[in-house]
């Protein structure tokens, strides 16, 4: 997912926000990694950042020029708040004007891509070898015995259709503690009114002899139709059967489809790297986020923080590396470390 001015909107919307500067451990995105580091208790959470750009809606953001970061310095001075943060810039892209205008790098997410280069059957059965392609390929054949997956795009996108996702998005986001909803159905319903909705494609996997669905799956088609971002997806687990893999049937599914329709580049989204390496995916980037003071401010906590994550940040780059030289398409992964 690019940037969009639409994301501005919707991070204020969810924060309760007039301006995009909020307090760095209320950000989702933020404090879920900072407590997993066993950093929360420091006082950098309890202060005030300004988000210019991104506003974790986006994938990643590009580094911007030192025009861009001293206006944005000057906002977040008038908004009267403690940081500039600029979210998940790409690692291997030119920083240098976060770098002289004082922003530390803090190692934050990795971001993993699947690129098509053969096509996607003769693509994954090298990456992945004979057997986890062949339980992709299973896991696709048994979905299809018993479900129906429906694909909406815009403008066919109902109210009704933006229920059934809503409610398969939540038990996903209980699943895994989340307490905020990036995607709540007003969001939802601002993205369809904007540009982006025309890159909208919701999918929904229903019962064969019908029902409510059990899985749903929200992707955006940008860039001419040349990439598909996997943006969020839900499935019922209560009503189905633990010997159904719905979650690898999804991947190699909009891979097949994607793939017909002219996509080229899937972006997978951020973390779970090893297990997107076994769903296909053979290109990973590290993301930052960088983090500048407004005026003068101690920068202790910040330089504690990067280092904590960055221990833990090369040692996934190293596991990535051994695991991609073990394949017998070792050539086709690439990490961007």
């Amino acid at each position: 997912m690019r940037p969009a001015p639409i994301y501005r909107d919707l991070f204020c919307q969810m924060y309760g926000v007039a301006a995009p500067a909020v307090v760095l451990g209320e950000m989702i995105h933020w404090w879920a990694i900072v407590r997993e580091a066993g950093l929360g208790d420091q006082k950098l959470h309890r202060q005030t950042a300004y988000v210019p750009a991104g506003y974790f809606y986006a994938t990643h953001v590009d580094a911007p020029d030192a025009r861009t970061v001293r206006e944005a310095r000057e906002r977040a001075a008038d908004l009267a708040t403690d940081w500039v943060l600029y979210p998940v810039v790409k690692a291997a892209d030119d920083t240098g004007a976060l770098r002289a205008a004082g922003f530390t790098p803090i190692p934050w997410f990795v971001g993993a891509d699947y690129r098509v280069r053969d096509g996607v059957d003769e693509d994954l059965r090298g990456q992945l070898g004979k057997n986890r392609h062949g339980d992709l390929r299973r896991a696709a054949r048994r979905a299809a015995e018993r479900y129906d997956l429906e694909l909406v795009s815009f403008p066919d996108i109902t109210e009704e259709h933006l229920l059934l996702f809503d409610r398969l998005h939540r038990l996903n986001l209980r699943k895994y503690g989340h307490q905020h909803n990036h995607l709540s159905l007003p969001a939802l319903r601002a993205m369809l009114r904007t540009p982006l909705g025309a890159g909208l494609h919701l999918y929904l996997r229903r019962p064969l002899e019908g029902g409510p669905p059990v899985q749903a799956g929200l992707n955006l088609v940008e860039d001419g139709g040349r990439t598909m971002s996997f943006v969020a997806q839900g499935i019922d687990h209560a009503v189905v059967p633990s010997s159904q893999n719905l979650y690898k049937a999804w991947f190699y599914e909009m891979f097949r489809r994607g793939a017909d329709m002219g996509v080229d580049t899937f972006v997978l989204g951020r973390g779970a790297e090893l297990n997107k390496l076994d769903m296909g995916a053979n290109t990973f980037y590290l993301l930052e986020n960088h983090l500048g003071p407004v005026g003068d401010r101690e920068t202790g906590e910040v330089e504690r923080l990067r280092q904590r994550l960055r221990a833990g940040f090369e040692e996934i780059g190293a596991r990535l590396a051994a695991n991609m030289a073990q394949r017998r398409a070792a050539n086709a992964f690439e990490l961007r470390w």
